[in-house]
């Protein structure tokens, strides 16, 4: 079994810093939020390989 070929895209997003009132937290959901936004743009006119 061999496997299937991909195509990989990436991206490098601006830095991010956290503001001086911010807390880890709220930080770490800024930075997923914002990784998660640019996936959802990334794969939004993807076509599946098979079916």
């Amino acid at each position: 079994m061999f496997p299937l070929p991909t195509k990989l895209c990436t991206r490098v997003l601006a830095p991010m810093r956290p503001t001086s009132a911010e807390q880890a937290d709220a930080y770490a959901e800024r930075i997923r939020a914002a990784m998660r936004d640019a996936l959802d743009e990334m794969t939004e006119n993807r076509r599946p390989l098979l079916g």
